[in-house]
């Protein structure tokens, strides 16, 4: 579903813009998204779904694979250099979902990465929600256009190389997490966006002492009424 002249309208798959997919394609870097599967619950997260020229192609669309492989992958230090995960519906935060639920997903994952020493050395976890706008924000976003900027939401960097106690109080937004990855892995810019944002990189010190895992215990979550 789409906002076209300010009404929603369902669009038959798929788009076929270029992506930071193929950037990664062109510069040999390799990837997986990993997310819900067909069929189940949070499969509408899983956006290269909506990608035609991924989608279509076997050999692209087995770079998209499920939650299940990417603790498969993290445990045989295998993990791509770029990576993507989403949760299913149930573990998402999204209302009406348990928010405590979707914590320990996400405090699972980022621990799991944390207890291999090889990855956690090389790197940086930037933790986002989506801006369904479920839970309040007292400021209204600045208008940009008509898809940007929405909802505020919160963004972690997780990393060694994370600047300690750091919180970051420029403006950023989801291309900023795109041109941090260009930047990072060299690749070459062939998504249309405005790339003059902020990088998420100013979040990080790579020249620092890298800075030990911190592995989290899941909080017990009360029963649903």
């Amino acid at each position: 579903t789409v906002s076209i002249g300010g009404k929603k309208k369902k669009v038959y798959p798929c788009f076929n813009a270029q992506t930071i997919v193929d950037e990664a394609n062109v510069a040999q870097v390799s990837w997986k998204y990993y997310a819900a599967p067909p069929g189940t619950a949070g499969y509408v997260w899983s956006t290269l779904d909506a990608i035609k020229h991924i989608r279509d192609t076997p050999s692209q669309w087995a770079n998209v694979q499920t939650p299940t492989s990417f603790d498969n992958d993290v445990a045989s230090g295998n993990l791509p250099a770029i990576s993507w995960l989403t949760s299913d519906l149930a573990d998402s935060v999204h209302p009406p979902n348990s928010i405590c639920q979707g914590e320990n997903w996400v405090v699972g994952k980022v621990n799991e990465v944390m207890s291999n020493q090889t990855l956690w050395d090389s790197t940086a976890i930037i933790l986002v929600w989506d801006d369904f706008g479920g839970f309040y924000d007292h400021l209204a976003p600045p208008y940009e256009s008509e898809y940007t900027l929405g909802p505020r939401v919160p963004a972690i960097v997780i990393s060694p190389y994370t600047i300690p106690h750091l919180i970051y109080h420029k403006r950023l937004d989801f291309r900023s997490i795109v041109e941090f990855v260009e930047n990072q892995f060299s690749l070459p810019h062939l998504i249309t966006y405005d790339g003059s944002v902020t990088s998420i990189g100013a979040m990080l010190d790579p020249s620092q002492a890298p800075l030990p895992p911190l592995i989290l215990q899941p909080r017990t979550c009360r029963s649903a009424p």
